[in-house]
This record gives C-alpha cells, structure tokens and sequence, in this order.
C-alpha cells in the first residue's frame, strides 16, 4: 500500500509541475498525469502477475 501511494503521489507532484510548467490548470494536468500513469500501472502489475503464475518464478 505504500509503494502504491508513494507512486501516487509522484504522478501527481509530476502532474502538477507540468501544469505549472505550461501554464495549464494544475490540478486538471495532475489530475490527468495521475490517471494516465495509474491506467499504465495497473495492466503493468496484472502482466507481471501473470508472468509469473506461467513461469512459476513465485518465489524470485
């Protein structure tokens, strides 16, 4: 649960320099920074996961 915060927050705070950066509404581009790294993130764990339930490497 840290882990998943702590990247949270990092999409964010990146969001918002963006913002800030080209002059747009900050939360709206943190906002959006957020949504596009979380929907990265989470087909990301899911492959992982899967690889490897296939590769039975559950213990690396």
């Amino acid at each position: 649960m840290a882990s998943i915060a702590a990247t949270a927050a990092a999409f964010l705070a990146i969001g918002l320099l963006k913002g800030r950066v080209l002059g747009e509404g900050m939360l709206r581009s943190g906002a959006e920074t957020l949504a596009v790294g979380g929907g990265a993130a989470v087909p990301a764990y899911l492959v992982g996961t899967l690889i490897r339930q296939v590769a039975d490497v559950s213990g690396l």
